[in-house]
């Protein structure tokens, strides 16, 4: 889509500007769509291991064998749901519970399975119930899950704060057309606007960029 656009605009021979927001403004859009698909893959394995701890817990507490309550955890692990049936497949060949939640945990939003593992492994090399350690330990992660989402709430006015506040040198731009002073002109046909316009994106661009940084931070 760049290529065809940019081509078009050269063609028509508007500014080097336009040309190169042609380029950049698809990646752009390609880029933050790819970024939201895989914070929303993330946050969905992460509330997945939640499930995941408590479907063991009670798959475990029933009397079920290490295999077994992996198969059946998997069936509402959601995302997880591959991982969780090979865990199951491997334990069953002889393979440990705890190795194999350890291996799932590599992935991407399942880093709490580390802790399962390491619960499971503890637990049942000191001959305790695993059941009931992992059951407490999904309450744990169920509280953090909560207390997550407040804080989201929390900083959510702060977030748009910030939106709108990117969004104002655009809606200066328009007041400014409006009233006659005819800043696309300056910023679209001379170099000098070119690199004020340049300078202005990149700006803006890091006061984002630091915005965000603070947000995930906080949640951190």
């Amino acid at each position: 889509v760049g290529v065809v656009v940019g081509s078009g605009v050269a063609a028509l021979r508007l500014p080097v500007v336009l040309a190169a927001l042609s380029g950049v403004v698809p990646v752009a859009v390609a880029l933050v769509r790819r970024t939201r698909r895989a914070a929303a893959h993330r946050a969905a394995c992460e509330a997945a291991v939640v499930e995941v701890t408590f479907a063991l817990a009670a798959e475990l507490r029933a009397g079920r064998t290490p295999p077994e309550a992996l198969s059946a955890a998997a069936v509402t692990a959601g995302p997880l749901r591959g991982a969780m049936t090979t865990a199951a497949a491997s334990v069953e060949v002889g393979s440990s519970a705890a190795i194999e939640l350890e291996a799932a945990s590599h992935l991407p939003g399942a880093s709490k399975l580390r802790a399962v593992a390491a619960a499971w492994q503890v637990t049942e090399a000191a001959g305790g119930r695993v059941a009931l350690v992992l059951e407490r330990l999904g309450e744990g992660m169920d509280r953090d899950e909560a207390l997550r989402q407040e804080m989201q709430a929390a900083l959510a006015a702060p977030q748009a704060t910030m939106m709108l506040l990117a969004a104002l040198p655009v809606v200066g731009l328009g007041l400014g057309q409006a009233i006659g002073a005819h800043p696309f002109h300056l910023l679209l046909y001379r170099p000098l606007g070119w690199a004020l316009l340049t300078g202005a994106a990149v700006l803006d661009g890091a006061g984002i960029a630091i915005s965000r940084r603070i947000t995930n931070w906080a949640l951190r």
